[in-house]
């Protein structure tokens, strides 16, 4: 585990959240802040303390960097601590102009006593605050949990529960937010700021709509976004999906690098990961199979606020992630490869892209009906009948009764308002229209995109890529990087036509979207063509809902009753209870879990204090 927790003006109270955690802890007290580390691991955490400046860095730098004399920047935590510090002592609002990387920094003057905390100036990391009299700031969420005493705000935690987001950088835990990471928050003479930093933008490309010139400036940069990421170690791990990362790997190994690539395992092998065994084979790298069981679902949910910092309707995908790098990290790798952010860079997802496509011609039908008859498929008796077919129509129903752009920007509801006062009597006066016109207000701010654009930005809100990505790497202390998010590569990418993405004659790549990225990879014979065109997976897809069903009943049903309000336990054994309608469903969408509602709520609860009396319907 790597980190950190500072409270100013005050000493530590409770710091029980790191006691279970494996690194070395350090209490240090820096002219009247009380800070707290935890550290396992020098290539992503690193702590400079001299005779002007104490500074925790956690994280890892990447290129491009302004005036970096070292060798690759993700090599040494304390190098980039030395670097930043510097730069810091030069110019303290513009010292993170031009930086890249995943990371958080405190400094602290021990000449007058102020805290400076920022993070990246792309969001990859967060700092989470709270405003109180003893302000305390964390790499981690869950060190407020027992520290909060307020009620969760209702408005809020409706939302919340319904879209798996808050606006405006608020958190689950009332009066905690995460920094905006266009911003510095300062502390003076215990006064708290919270200052604009100097973040210049790179230059923008111009419009690519030649397909030849798009395809071969791709290629160019993305074979330089690979050199810029490569460690000095020679061996690195890749996190095996689908092409994405199958690139990744192909490329890895054509610059030298000794290539590992893992996989999630599953005794039922319909939902493992096709051709990775072939993909070994054509490259020349081992794979392996890391094994998914209940056992470790379970763990994974009762440490779930140790490892992330944001609940997830999807526990079982980050969960299984974080034990994936745990794996890579016991064999010794330090440095990890992914094809994260591919398909949001190129228009992948196809279900996304058809939800966008098929929004535009929706809306004609009265709302007042669809209404009505969502009121009806609403009535609990009913919906404990269909089960998750009666939940999904109401959303359905939902979608087809708003107007642009709101109902082309998210199409997914977690609870609806029936739902959640089926729940809990603590949603029982929540407005429902408060909940939706949220949604058109933050819908709105986006109306300028293309359907397409609106509907992946309203994908991209629930940060499931970070929040997996930030938990893994801070809990194994593990580099974990995608050329995909090169700031380099994605500035050249951001240019390409929408046409060159998803164009609208009819393609071999049309499956899976990203047009010009696919012919980029037949065209430099970068991959066999089966591994290239191979059916999209989903990463998510495993046997979550029968493990819910049955392995992990009675976990499910302990931990729900950690929520701060009462949950009713006769709805939750609602929604897993065994019925052939679901197992339909199910055989459908091949692993889509159907639980969705079930898996929020769990590791919703894990933020908040236990309680000594458990309270439950």
């Amino acid at each position: 585990m790597n980190g950190f927790s500072c409270r100013i003006g005050s000493k530590h109270e409770d710091f029980s959240f790191f006691q279970d955690c494996d690194g070395d802890i350090i209490h240090h007290t820096i002219s009247g802040t009380e800070v707290v580390t935890i550290s396992d691991n020098p290539y992503t955490f690193a702590i400079l303390d001299n005779e002007d400046y104490f500074c925790v860095f956690s994280g890892y730098l990447q290129y491009p960097l302004p005036d970096w004399t070292g060798g690759p920047p993700s090599d040494s935590a304390l190098q980039a601590a030395k670097y930043l510090l510097q730069r810091f002592k030069e110019t303290e609002t513009d010292f993170l102009d031009g930086v890249y990387g995943h990371f958080v920094i405190l400094i602290i003057s021990k000449i007058n006593g102020d805290v400076s905390i920022t993070t990246d100036n792309c969001g990859n990391r967060r700092l989470f605050y709270n405003t109180t009299k003893e302000p305390q700031f964390s790499t981690h969420l869950g060190t407020f949990k027992n520290i909060s005493s307020s009620s969760p705000d209702k408005d809020d935690t409706a939302f919340f529960l319904s879209y798996e987001f808050l606006p405006e950088n608020r958190t689950i835990i009332q009066g905690v937010h995460y920094l905006d990471s266009n911003t510095i928050l300062r502390s003076s003479q215990k006064k708290l700021t919270i200052e604009k930093k100097k973040v210049s933008p790179l230059p923008r490309e111009p419009l690519l709509s030649d397909e030849v010139t798009a395809i071969d400036r791709l290629y160019d940069e993305f074979m330089k976004s690979i050199q810029r990421q490569m460690p000095s170690e020679k061996k690195v791990a890749v996190l095996l999906g689908g092409l994405d990362s199958a690139l990744v790997a192909a490329a890895l190994v054509s610059a030298g690098k000794e290539v590992e690539t893992f996989s999630f395992w599953f005794e039922n092998e319909s939902y493992n990961q096709k051709f990775a065994d072939e993909l070994s084979q054509t490259i020349g790298c081992q794979h392996n199979w890391i094994e998914i069981t209940p056992e470790i679902i379970k763990n994974g949910l009762l440490d779930y606020d140790k490892h992330f910092n944001h609940p997830s309707s999807i526990s079982h995908y980050p969960i299984q992630i974080n034990y994936l790098v745990k794996a890579i990290r016991k064999r010794d790798f330090t440095y990890c490869f992914t094809g994260d952010g591919c398909d949001d860079i190129f228009l992948g997802y196809p279900t996304v892209y058809k939800r966008a496509r098929i929004s535009q011609f929706l809306g004609w039908m009265p709302k007042s009906i669809l209404m009505g008859i969502r009121a009806v498929l609403g009535i609990k008796r009913l919906e404990s009948i269909l089960g998750y077919s009666d939940r999904m129509t109401r959303h359905i129903l939902l979608v087809l009764g708003r107007k642009l752009p709101v109902r082309g920007f998210v199409a997914n509801r977690i609870f609806d308002e029936y739902s959640l006062k089926s729940l809990s009597q603590f949603f029982k006066s929540t407005p429902e229209n408060s909940v939706e016109k949220r949604l058109s207000y933050i819908a709105h701010q986006y109306k300028s995109l293309s359907l397409i654009r609106l509907a992946f930005k309203g994908k991209s809100m629930v940060g499931t890529t970070r929040n997996k990505i930030e938990g893994a790497s801070i809990s194994n202390g593990v580099v974990i990087q995608s050329p995909y998010n090169d700031a380099l590569f994605k500035n050249l990418a951001i240019s390409i036509d929408e046409s060159l993405l998803r164009p609208k004659e009819k393609q071999k790549s049309r499956a899976i979207g990203k047009y010009v990225f696919v012919e980029m990879v037949q065209k430099y014979h970068l991959l066999p063509k089966e591994i290239i065109f191979q059916k999209k997976a989903s990463p998510v897809t495993s046997l979550i809902d029968v493990w819910l069903m049955k392995d992990l009943k009675s976990t499910i049903l302990d931990l729900v009753t950690d929520c701060p309000f009462p949950v009713s336990k006769t709805y939750i054994q609602d929604i897993i209870k065994r019925r052939s309608i679901d197992n339909y469903f199910r055989e459908k969408t091949l692993g889509k879990t159907l639980f969705q509602p079930v898996s929020l709520l769990i590791t919703y609860s894990r933020f908040f204090q236990k309680k000594t009396e458990r309270n439950s319907l």
